[in-house]
Formats: C-alpha cells, sequence, structure tokens
C-alpha cells in the first residue's frame, strides 16, 4: 500500500512539473513574441525617421539646387570650355613638336646621309690612288728586287771569279814551285827563291850585263825579272826607297 502511495505521488508530482514546465515555456514564448514585436516597432521607426531625414536632405538639396543651378552649369561650362581650350593648346603645341622632331630628324637623316655618300665617294677616289700608288711601289719594288737578284748574281759570279783565279793562282803558284823544285840541280837542293834573290842581287851586274849582250837571254832575263831590291838594315840608305822603274838605255850605256 505504501508503494502505491510513493508510485501514486510521484506520478503526480511529474504531472505537474510537465504542466508548470509547459506554462513556463508558454510565457517565454510570448515573452519573446512581445519582445520581438517591440523590436520591430522600435526598427520600423528608426527606419521611417532615417527616411524623412534623408527626405529632408533631398528637399533642401533640391531647394539649393534650384537656386545655385544656373551659376554651377555656367561655372561648369566656363571650366569645360577652358579644359577644351587648354587641351586644344596642348594638342597644337604636340603636334609643333612633333613636326620639329620629325623634321629635325629628317634634316639629320639628310646630311647623315650626305656625309656618308661623301665619305663614300673619299674612300673609293683614295682608293683608286691607293691602287695607283701600290702599282707603282710594286713596280719599284719588283725592279728593287730585279736588281738586288742581278746585283746577287753579280757577286756570285764574281765570288766565283775570284775563288777560280785565287785556284788558278794557287795552281799556277804550285806548278812553279813543282817547276822550281824539278829545274834544281841536286847539289843546288834546299836553297831557297830568298836566297836565289840575294846570290842575283849580288851578281846583278854581270846578269845584266850577260843580257845586255844578248847571251842566254831565256835565262838572264827570267832571273833578272825574279830579283828584288833588298831593303833592310844593310842598305845604307833606309828611309828612301829605291828606284824600281824603268831605265833609260843611255843611263845603262858604259862610259
Amino acid at each position: 500500500m505504501e508503494h502505491a502511495r510513493k508510485c501514486e505521488q510521484a506520478r503526480q508530482e511529474m504531472e505537474e512539473a510537465i504542466l508548470d514546465a509547459a506554462r513556463r515555456k508558454k510565457e517565454r514564448e510570448q515573452f519573446e513574441k512581445a519582445y520581438v514585436a517591440q523590436q520591430q516597432a522600435s526598427a520600423d521607426a528608426q527606419v521611417k525617421a532615417g527616411r524623412d531625414a534623408v527626405q529632408a536632405r533631398m528637399d533642401q538639396i533640391e531647394r539649393n539646387c534650384s537656386t545655385i543651378g544656373a551659376e554651377i552649369q555656367g561655372r561648369d561650362a566656363r571650366e569645360a570650355a577652358e579644359l577644351e581650350a587648354r587641351i586644344k593648346r596642348a594638342l597644337d603645341e604636340q603636334d609643333r613638336a612633333s613636326k620639329e622632331d620629325m623634321e629635325r630628324r629628317k634634316a639629320d637623316h639628310d646630311r647623315r646621309t650626305k656625309e656618308m655618300l661623301q665619305s663614300l665617294d673619299e674612300q673609293v677616289a683614295q682608293r683608286q690612288v691607293d691602287a695607283v700608288e701600290d702599282k707603282k711601289a710594286n713596280t719599284r719594288q719588283a725592279q728593287i728586287w730585279k736588281e738586288q737578284y742581278e746585283e746577287g748574281l753579280r757577286q756570285d759570279k764574281a765570288k766565283e771569279d775570284a775563288r777560280r783565279k785565287a785556284r788558278s793562282d794557287q795552281d799556277k803558284a804550285l806548278i812553279e814551285q813543282m817547276s822550281d823544285s824539278l829545274s834544281v840541280h841536286p847539289r843546288n837542293y834546299g836553297i831557297t827563291a830568298h836566297t836565289q834573290s840575294m846570290d842575283v842581287n849580288y851578281n846583278r851586274a854581270i846578269f845584266q850585263q850577260m843580257r845586255e849582250e844578248g847571251f842566254r837571254s831565256d835565262m838572264t832575263q827570267p832571273m833578272l825579272g825574279k830579283a828584288k831590291f833588298l831593303t833592310g838594315k844593310g842598305d845604307p840608305f833606309p828611309s828612301v826607297g829605291r828606284y824600281e822603274g824603268e831605265i833609260h838605255e843611255l843611263e845603262l850605256h858604259v862610259p
């Protein structure tokens, strides 16, 4: 019985709690609806006040425009005319500067073209002059080389002739030396040419007399030709050279 009573009491308390919660929810919803309606009304009032203020401002602007519109329109027209004039002046100045720059560029181009053509003409003329000078120089150089070549040939020939003459003189001297060696008597072997020249000089007067008398001219003449006057410490007049020229026949006459 006690348990049933407690269950019934708990059920009643739960139903009361549910009803109380539903009541509080309904009251909260009503409060929220009233608050939203109040806020909406306040917002509508603010919007209306703003619209009224904007309309009042527009009306004021319209009134102002009706009074100063003509002045503003005139000022705008003047500013537009001045702007158009400035633009026209700027365009005219730009056209003038462009025209002057184009003329300057054309004049500079024409001047450079003229100078280039003149320089090319001068270069062509100079090349022609240089070609003539080069041809003359080449001709002179060829002549110089020819002369040098011919001079070289002459020098080579002169050297060759000198070598041939030296060889010929050497051969002649060797032949004469061999002839002298072969023609010397065995008893006179070892007597040098200097000794023979001294002997001939010692007996020169005798050999000259033999030649003058025509005795064995084939021997006396070569012997006298080989004899040379000796100079040295035994010469009585060493500072005066002996006369070796031709002697007149009257000077050879014996008194």
